[in-house]
């Protein structure tokens, strides 16, 4: 493997590394808005945020495999 590719493939895991991290930002802010807004009679129901904030989980879960299957190439 030449060194720039080898270059390219870290700088994409750590970039999928960020993007796994904004991910579980992203599912935490969600989760607490939704708490705070308890109150609120229009909120969305617990259905609607499990199916939504499952999608920010499954997609960190396929950027983790990207990135071990990028770390496996080094």
């Amino acid at each position: 493997m030449t060194k720039e590719r080898k270059a390219e493939i870290e700088q994409a895991i750590a970039t999928l590394e960020s993007m796994c991290d904004k991910f579980g930002e992203w599912f935490d802010a969600e989760h607490e808005e939704w708490v705070q807004d308890k109150d609120n009679p229009d909120r969305e129901s617990d259905l609607i945020l499990d199916l939504r904030t499952d999608h920010f989980r499954l997609a960190g879960e396929c950027i983790e495999k990207a990135i071990d299957y990028l770390q496996g190439t080094l």
